[in-house]
Order: C-alpha cells, then structure tokens, then sequence
C-alpha cells in the first residue's frame, strides 16, 4: 500500500461517514518524535541518574509498574532534592508557592515540571528535518474538534494556539468547557507541576475517577471520531478510559462507537486496516493504520471543510452560555471576516431573534435604557437607530428636555456647528429642538455653588443630586469627571428612587452631554 492511499482511504472515512471533526487522543510518542522527548520510562530513568541508583532497581522493586517506580523515586529524590546545593534555586522559588496538597512526591514533579517549560519549541522544531517539518504544517492546518492527551508539556499548546487547555481532571470537571477548540490534559501540565499524574497514588486517585472522566468524554466519544496517536497499541490507561466509556453507554450502545476509534501506529509497513477491539465482553470495529510518516493522516484531516472555524465556533458557544447565565450583554460588537480574527477576545457575538427590520425594536427603547447606554464608555446601540427612531420617541414623551443627543451626534461624526447645518434637513423636529434650545439654566440657590464641595456635604444623596441639577452650566463645567462618576454610582439605584430624583437625575445626564459633547460648549 502507498502512503497516498491512507490519505484517500481516511479522508473518504471521515468525509462520509460523520458530520463532525475528528478528536485527537495524543500519547508521548508526538512529543518524542517533534521535540526529542522522553517518554514516561525514559523521564522517571532520568531522575533515577539523580538518586545514584539504576532505573532497573526501581523497576524490580515495583514488579514493572512504572507508577510504583514513580512514587519510589519521588520518596528517595525528595531527600536529595531538599539536601543538594544543586536544587538551592528551585527550593527559594518552591517555598514562594502556595500549594493546597503536599505529599514527597511535589519536589519530583516540579523538577519535571522546570525541565519540560525550559524546552525551546520554537528552536527545536526549526532544527528538524523537512518531512517532520511538513507533518507539522499540516498538522496546524487540520480540522479537528479538539484534542485529548497524557502529555505534560506544552507542544499541543503551541500547534493549537487558539485552542483552550483544561488541565487536569478538575478543571475538565468543574471548568466551563463547550467541546470544541479545547485541549483536555487529562495528566495534567508542566504549567501547574502539582497536576502532574505522577505516582502510584497519583493513578490510584485517577482511576477512581475514570467514570466521572468518562462521563465528560462521552459526547465526545460518540458524536466524534477519535484519533489515537503517539501511544502503543493496547496502552492500558487507554483502555481503562473506552472502558469507562463502553459501561458509561451501555453494551446495547457499543455499536454507535463503531469505526470511530482509529488507532495510528507507528512503523515501517504501510496499511490501512480494519481491526477488533474488545472491551467489557463487547467488540468494537475500529480502524487501524500503520505508516512511517505522519503526512497522509495530516493530509487527510485537511481534507475536512468547515464552515465556521473551530475557534469561532467555541467563542459563540462561549458567549452564548455567558449570554444564557448572566445578567450582562456584549458590550461590543464587531462585524469582520471572521478569518481575519487573530485574538478572539477582539469581538463578541449578538443574536438576535425577532423580525428581520430590526430598526423597529428602537423604536420601543426607554429613557432608563438610553441612558444606560450613553452612561457606558462605548456605545453599544447603533447610533443611526437612536437619533432616528429612540430620542424622537423620548423626547415625544411628555416634551422631555433632559435627554443625551450630542454623545450621539459626535459619534455619528456631527462634532461642528457646520457639520450639523449640512445634515439638519434629515433631523426630526425633536432633534433639532433639542440641538437648538435645550433647557434653561438653573435659578436656585443651593447651599453651595461648586459640585465638589456639595459632595462632601454629610446629606442624603437624593439633597445632594437635587443640588447639583440646580447649579448653573458655568458651576459644573470644571468637574466633569466628577460628575459623571456620580451618574455612573446613581444609575445603579436611582430608578427605583421617587419621581423627583429621577427627574433630577435625568437632568444631570442632560447637562453632562451638552458641556461634554456640543460643539458650542466645548469652545468655552
């Protein structure tokens, strides 16, 4: 077989057989092929040079289990490490965390954890040879849904840089997760070196909670297929997990994990193969392929179209859920070519439902809401909407005067008195009142006549806001900033306060935006 029919063979099996991009389940062999990287047998054998005792004394003691071998090294490492002048610098900076859970094996995973973050990516990849160079292109390049893995270091991270990791057991549990765009560390990560899956006991308390992973795997198990890589072929943590997973969904279910586990191995034969896999007493027909190079099975994951990239497509789910749950709106809104979005903090998504002439809806704007709005420092509602339909409908209403205009103007780029002469023929009669006459100024006589000073009265806010609104324009124009932080404090409360406040305060938001914002006003 020819490496362009594994290409054509997966590419067919996944185009035609799911609707969805695959998961990636990654092993160590990933981390051992791109950064030189040792596996788990091979890191333990590293530390045991430390501890002046062969690696096959540990691993006899153990009677070959390497999880054994881990705790054993971490009790005899733990003395070193505390004793050594050589570990003097990671001492002074491990007495600086603050770590919940303590136990002799922390020292050994935070060596570990050091030795992984030191590693250079960037320059250890530059320096392999053009084939792994190419597998890794295309790797970037591959539609998937997200990714699984045991590994402790950070290479997926840099591949999937718009992907979000979840490490740990805990975070996969109890962090918002949305099943796409994300990376799972199931072992945990050299960024938090005290999530490392470690130890004996460290597997013990992972495995006792295989079925509450399993559980979080499941959709992702059955609505997906699952690529296996960089693990042997009956690796047993593996199989613990699809285990959990086959007594998670009943052997009546079995069936619907037909052909979506394909297991990639490693060698010098080409093929492609369906295989057998049984668990719990249950077959599974998965797919096995074996090859001695990457490219093919990269090459046919780009092969899978999208119509909204896997990133874009957890930022909505992201920030619908935040939308479902929480009392706060986008307060941004974008509109770019959505492969254009190199940070997806630069935009935030709005859903709509209702009739598609969606100017109608600001129509039925109140003041509280407009003001609300005016109050934020980015305007949110669409300010051709607002000076069209929302302040001739507020000011309708009852002759008000007391309502924002010139933020909106300045923002739809009327910000002179020539600018707004040249589009005055489309305002509404409303608007241009407004413009024109706005309010006259105040003729009380409050107890003083500076903004600043009756803020530090020991009054009632309600007094101190019936103060402020009496002063004239020419007594607030210096304390802007002042004022506008009052306003910004009041519209937490004040629309449950009696009608006199809230006229008053009205008022204030009123004034603020004429000596703020009007062109007149500004020449002062």
């Amino acid at each position: 077989m020819e490496l362009i029919e594994i290409k054509e063979k997966l590419a067919e099996h996944l185009n035609t057989k799911f609707l969805t991009a695959p998961y990636l389940f990654i092993g160590s062999g990933l981390s051992k092929r791109y950064l030189g990287l040792e596996n788990w047998e091979e890191l333990l054998a590293r530390y045991c040079k430390i501890v002046e005792k062969p690696f096959r004394y540990y691993k006899d003691s153990s009677e070959g289990d390497l999880g054994k071998v881990a705790s054993n090294l971490s009790s005899d490492f733990f003395d070193v490490w505390w004793k050594s002048s050589d570990y003097k610098d990671s001492r002074e900076e491990y007495e600086k965390i603050d770590v919940k859970i303590v136990d002799k094996s922390l020292p050994l995973k935070y060596e570990i954890a050091q030795y992984l973050k030191t590693v250079d990516i960037i320059d250890t990849l530059s320096k392999l040879d053009d084939s792994l160079k190419r597998e890794l292109e295309l790797l970037k390049k591959a539609s998937v849904d997200g990714i699984i893995t045991t590994n402790y270091d950070l290479l997926i991270e840099s591949i999937f840089p718009d992907f979000k990791p979840f490490i740990g057991q805990s975070e996969m549990l109890f962090g918002r997760s949305h099943n796409i765009a994300e990376i799972y560390k199931i072992h945990g990560c050299c960024s938090k070196f005290n999530s490392l899956v470690l130890t004996y006991e460290d597997y013990e308390d992972f495995n006792s909670r295989n079925s509450y992973l399993a559980a979080k795997l499941l959709t992702t198990f059955v609505d997906h297929p699952v690529i296996f890589m960089g693990y042997k072929l009956g690796d047993k943590n593996i199989n613990a997990i699809i285990e959990e997973i086959v007594k998670a969904i009943g052997t009546e279910n079995v069936s619907k994990l037909q052909d979506r586990l394909i297991f990639i191995k490693r060698g010098e034969s080409i093929d492609f193969a369906r295989s057998s896999h049984t668990v719990n007493h249950s077959i599974i027909s998965t797919i096995t392929i074996e090859t001695n190079s990457f490219i093919p099975i990269f090459e046919a994951l780009g092969t899978i179209k999208r119509k909204v990239p896997a990133k874009i497509a957890r930022l909505f789910k992201e920030q619908f859920y935040e939308l479902s749950v929480t009392n706060n709106p986008s307060e941004k809104l974008c509109v770019r070519d959505i492969e254009s979005l190199s940070d997806s903090s630069d935009v935030e998504f709005a859903i709509g439902i209702g009739v598609a002439t969606s100017d109608k809806g600001y129509r039925c704007i109140d003041i509280k809401e407009l003001i609300e709005d005016f109050l934020n420092d980015d305007l949110a509602l669409n300010v051709e909407y607002v000076l069209k339909y929302t302040i001739p409908k507020a000011k309708t209403h009852g002759r008000n005067k007391s309502i924002p205009i010139f933020k909106y103007l300045n923002a739809d780029h009327i910000d002179s008195e020539e600018k707004y002469q040249s589009k005055k023929q489309y305002f509404s009669t409303e608007i241009i009142d407004l413009v024109e006459n706005g309010f006259s100024n105040a003729t009380a006589n409050p107890a003083q006549r500076k903004l600043s000073l009756i803020l530090e009265l020991d009054i009632q806010w309600a007094t101190k806001l019936a103060y402020i609104a009496s002063l004239k324009k020419e007594e607030i124009i210096n304390d802007l900033d002042e004022l506008l932080a009052l306003l910004k404090e009041l519209n937490k409360i004040i629309w449950s306060a009696d009608q006199n406040a809230i006229s008053n305060f009205k008022r204030l938001v009123a004034i603020y935006d004429r000596l703020k914002f009007a062109w007149d006003e500004r020449k002062r």
